[in-house]
């Protein structure tokens, strides 16, 4: 039995530093002596210089753990959720080369959550946005496909758990267990090539940045193999339509209509007529100006110059009054910063007239072009003075064309979206004899992708003759054409 010490009764200052300075060496010594013998270690077994198993003695079950050494004087060590010493062994040199080969490829042994790891992703993704490194649109889509990825390893707590193998059935999962047919009721078709691809890159784009933070090895990426789809031009321009001239034309006469009453299909519903109006606006000039639908909704005012060209017609000798635009599309759109230069103008000083009888004055130049200007029952609320969304003018988009159908009995044999008013632009100025290069300039589209436009329409097989009749036609219509000459709009 050891002696108990002697303290004295009134210690000093400099006793009780002495003191203080014996019970630390003393429990650093104690501490020495006993690891991995007593406390929680017990029948410890050494299968490696810097690899060990032993009991939990704070356990009842008395499992089995392995510990082994990282570096810089830090050790791992990790359950093996077994009382059977054999199998102890076996677990334990199996994790150990995994760990290794982890560690040895760049990984970290000290993982972070995968769905922390997510989120510290997506708030990287943010930051990039604000330095003015990746546009805005861009991050928007990266974060519509990490939605997928996070439902996809959600199975898996860190990223070291993710097979190799887990994009294997990317395409079948997302057109099936992942797609919900009742919540795309207007577009009930699954996820299109493209889309599956774009989600691919922006997942191994996630990955990619683990590897470079060290959350992950290299060697996850050694075995994944991404099925990428063959991405055929021509379907995907027929999955967004072209109206035709026909019903272009249906569409432009009946939103003469829709604009004026206030009663829909649904138990004769009230609804606020102005966002009809700026529907049909947002229509008309999707069409004569063949913007990408986000590419509108980015536009301030201060984007806009309307173009006014007067003159005589060569006919009637009366004078004459015909508007154009001139549009510098924002650089945080999906091609970029390009100059617009088209017919349309009169549709900018109607939406503009709009605005200022709405809200008592004239948008200022800062301001969205589409602007939330509040509703019947609330003028003013969190999302005044933001941009309208897509998905707000999708809704009356279906509205729209329902009406249409059980109203007037104008039914469209084509599933056309708001994207077809881009197609319906593209093919009427192919159609008129513009060339494609110009075209795809004037949208932000490829070379190639026009070409396919100017193949789908069989633009080579219009006549002379015909190509006079559409112009003439388009002319009378809500479309205006407009040549293009150096960049200016000639009549």
């Amino acid at each position: 039995m050891q002696e108990l010490l002697q303290l004295p009764e009134k210690p000093t200052s400099e006793q009780l530093l002495v003191i203080e300075e014996y019970l630390k060496l003393q429990k650093k010594e104690r501490k020495k002596n006993n690891y991995g013998k007593q406390n929680y270690y017990e029948d410890r077994q050494d299968l490696t210089k810097d690899l060990c198993i032993f009991r939990h003695s704070a356990y009842k079950s008395k499992p089995y753990y392995m510990r082994f050494y990282v570096k810089d004087g830090r050790y791992k060590i990790v359950s093996l959720k077994t009382t059977d010493k054999s199998h102890a062994i076996e677990l334990a040199m199996q994790k150990w080369k995994e760990f290794s080969q982890h560690v040895d490829s760049g990984g970290t042994v000290f993982e972070k959550k995968t769905q922390d790891i997510i989120d510290e992703y997506v708030s990287y993704l943010e930051k990039l946005v604000e330095i003015e490194q990746v546009k805005k649109i861009t991050i928007q889509s990266k974060k519509t496909s990490i939605v997928k990825l996070r439902e996809l390893v959600s199975p898996y707590e860190t990223p070291s758990k993710i097979p190799h193998n887990f994009l294997k059935d990317y395409v079948l999962w997302r057109r099936t267990k992942n797609w919900d047919r009742s919540k795309h009721k207007n577009n009930p078709k699954p996820p299109t090539d493209r889309t599956i691809n774009k989600e691919l890159q922006d997942i191994q784009g996630w990955i990619n940045w683990c590897i470079d933070q060290k959350y992950v090895g290299s060697y996850l990426m050694r075995d994944i193999k991404v099925d990428y789809q063959r991405i055929d031009n021509k379907k995907t321009i027929e999955k967004n339509p072209s109206f035709t001239y026909e019903d272009w034309m249906k569409l432009v006469v009946y939103m003469r209509t829709w604009i004026k009453t206030e009663i829909t299909l649904k138990g004769n519903e009230k609804k606020n007529m102005f966002y009809r109006k700026v529907t049909r606006l947002l229509l008309l000039i999707l069409g004569n100006t063949g913007m990408r639908l986000h590419e509108s909704l980015s536009l301030t005012w201060r984007d806009v110059e309307v173009i006014t060209k007067k003159g005589i017609g060569k006919k009637s000798g009366k004078p004459f009054v015909r508007y154009g635009v001139r549009i510098q599309i924002p650089p945080d759109t999906k091609t970029g910063s390009r100059e617009v230069v088209c017919q349309g103008g009169q549709y900018f000083i109607q939406l503009k007239e709009l605005y200022k009888e709405k809200i008592g004055h004239f948008p200022k130049p800062d301001q969205p072009l589409f602007m939330n200007a509040g509703t019947l029952t609330s003028k003013k609320d969190d999302f005044y003075g933001k941009p309208l969304s897509g998905s707000f003018f999708r809704r009356l988009w279906y509205e729209l064309r329902d009406e249409m159908r059980e109203l007037k009995g104008i039914e469209f044999f084509n599933n056309y979206t708001l994207h077809s008013c881009r197609a319906w632009f593209i093919n009427e100025k192919l159609a008129s004899g513009i060339p494609p290069s110009v075209v795809g300039q004037i949208v932000g589209h490829s070379l190639k992708v026009m070409e396919t436009f100017y193949k789908n329409i069989e633009v080579r097989s219009l006549t002379e003759d015909l190509i006079k009749v559409r112009f003439r036609n388009l002319q009378d219509s809500d479309f205006e054409i407009y040549d293009f000459d150096n960049g200016e709009v000639t009549v």
